[in-house]
């Protein structure tokens, strides 16, 4: 490594707490930002999900400046029905969590990546969300390499909308029949009473807005299948820390369409630098007829967009979301094995092997 490069490894949260200002202006400097990198972000993750994980925040510094972050944490999982100690990126799995460059890449990356990898001794290192064709994609490829690390790549779709255009351009751009379609549920929905659609900003009113944003989801299709936020701990805490965190700078976004007093939906999500992100929508299913998700983030778009936003990320893909017109972003998912688990795994597997070939063996010669 470069002598004017120092290495650091933070494994307690309020060392982390302590960068938030460093960290997020090497996020706006870096050469290709990831919003799902910002501090706030990652906080509100571990205060909701820290539980069962250890913390080991990587960052690199180049004369006592910041020029290189990776958050990861440390916990158990399964490679092949084989315990393993995994290191892997501070975020939900269908986030897009990777790391923060800005400057000297190719050695940020050693020691990022392949470095920590034989520091930590795991047997695993994911990294989740880097964007695919990138400068920063193609060194780290060159790093694992050069290194001889083995990998894998688990390809992942992000849909985003390009508004750049401004609110004409994106309007031009949905489908006729879609727009249609917005446009006369919002007037079947007038019939049914007073339609409120409500937005808050800031952290002022965050637990009674958020006690209202868990009730919808409970009756949503969310509730049914059991991954609303409103059921799981975890997820109530993080999307309040996040409010929490995000409302003193007036970047949070929570959006609800109420129906004579009564929330039927909600959008959730923040904002960073014009873009939005995301990070849950849902509505109640006893009035889905008036597809209320779809007339609330249309609304809510054209606020974004009025207000100079850029683009609107609407995260991973499902189907439904093709009728937004939307564009896809491929984020790869890097999945680096150490030289001792792949030894490991090939001796199970070889086991595995010799034992079905003696059991088939020994059911033909009972079968004689």
């Amino acid at each position: 490594m470069s002598r004017s490069l120092v290495r650091e490894e933070i494994t307690r949260f309020e060392d982390f707490a302590e960068l938030r200002e460093q960290w997020n202006d090497l996020l706006e400097r870096s050469n290709s930002p990831n919003h799902y990198m910002l501090h706030e972000w990652l906080a509100a993750f571990w205060a909701g999900f820290g539980n069962n994980q250890s913390l080991h925040v990587v960052v690199v510094r180049e004369r006592g400046r910041l020029i290189a972050c990776a958050p990861f944490a440390l916990s158990r999982s399964r490679l092949s029905g084989i315990p393993v100690r995994a290191l892997h990126s501070l975020d939900l799995d269908h986030s897009a969590c990777d790391f923060i460059l800005n400057g000297q890449e190719d050695l940020c990356l050693r020691q990022l990546v392949t470095e920590t990898l034989r520091r930590t001794q795991c047997d695993v290192v994911i990294i989740r969300g880097v964007r695919d064709g990138t400068t920063s994609e193609s060194i780290l490829q060159d790093v694992l390499q050069t290194a001889g690390v083995r990998y894998h790549i688990r390809p992942h779709r992000e849909v985003y909308l390009d508004v750049s255009g401004g609110m004409e351009v994106y309007e031009k751009g949905l489908r006729a029949k879609f727009r249609s379609n917005v446009r006369n549920r919002g007037k079947r929905l007038s019939n049914e009473g007073e339609v409120e659609y409500a937005r808050y900003r800031t952290a002022d009113r965050v637990f009674d807005v958020l006690a209202e944003v868990f009730d919808v989801s409970l009756r949503s299709w969310k509730g049914l299948d059991g991954s609303a936020i409103g059921l799981q701990e975890s997820y109530r805490v993080m999307f309040t820390r996040l409010v929490e965190l995000l409302g003193h700078h007036g970047q949070a976004e929570m959006c609800l369409l109420r129906v004579n007093g009564k929330a039927i939906a909600y959008r959730i999500g923040f904002r960073a630098q014009g873009v939005f992100f995301e990070a849950d929508i849902a509505f109640d299913l006893a009035w889905k007829r008036f597809s209320p998700g779809v007339l609330l983030a249309m609304h809510n778009n054209r606020q974004l967009i009025e207000e100079g936003v850029n683009e609107i990320n609407m995260g991973m893909y499902f189907p439904w979301k093709d009728e937004w017109s939307p564009a896809i972003r491929m984020r790869n998912e890097y999945v680096l094995y150490n030289r001792g688990i792949v030894s490991h795994v090939a001796r199970v597997a070889r086991g595995v092997r010799n034992r079905l070939t003696s059991l088939r063996s020994q059911f033909k010669n009972r079968a004689r």
